[in-house]
């Protein structure tokens, strides 16, 4: 695919972590636990249309620190969160758009699946540097999951 074919497909990633479906998703949606491993700061009201929003540039202004803005979709507790995702400040107008991160949990034989997608791309070249983007920093988020649960 060349540099200036838009990425419409979703974007899929994948980790087995050494925790029970339950603190996966403990991780996931308690605002404080998340701000120990995700961002600085985190507001979660686990409902649908509740705020889901990772905070990670503190020193911004309102509007700018982060993920603000975004929502739960839907959620299956222990199974599934569906949540709209926001672009970071540098990426201009499309910081306005949301697009969605979908995240599962299945059960494995030592620990539990977290499967993460996140889809609702445009397909324009502006598009394409939002998704790389978020290509690189999932992998740094699960990463960061995978470390907090292997030290819980």
């Amino acid at each position: 695919m060349s540099d200036e074919t838009p990425h419409l497909h979703p974007l899929q990633k994948r980790v087995l972590v050494s925790a029970s479906r339950t603190e996966v998703w403990h991780a996931w949606t308690n605002q404080e636990v998340l701000a120990t491993w995700f961002g600085r700061a985190a507001r979660v009201d686990l409902r649908e249309g509740g705020a889901y929003e990772i905070l990670f540039l503190m020193d911004n202004p309102p509007g700018l620190q982060g993920g603000e803005g975004n929502t739960v979709r839907s959620f299956n507790p222990e199974h599934s969160l569906t949540i709209t995702w926001n672009a970071p400040p540098d990426f201009g107008t499309l910081r306005d758009e949301r697009t969605r991160v979908h995240i599962t949990l299945a059960d494995a034989p030592s620990g539990t699946t977290v499967s993460l997608t996140h889809d609702g791309w445009g397909d324009d070249l502006e598009w394409n540097a939002v998704r790389d983007y978020f290509n690189r920093a999932w992998d740094h988020v699960l990463a960061a999951l995978t470390t907090h649960l292997s030290s819980s």
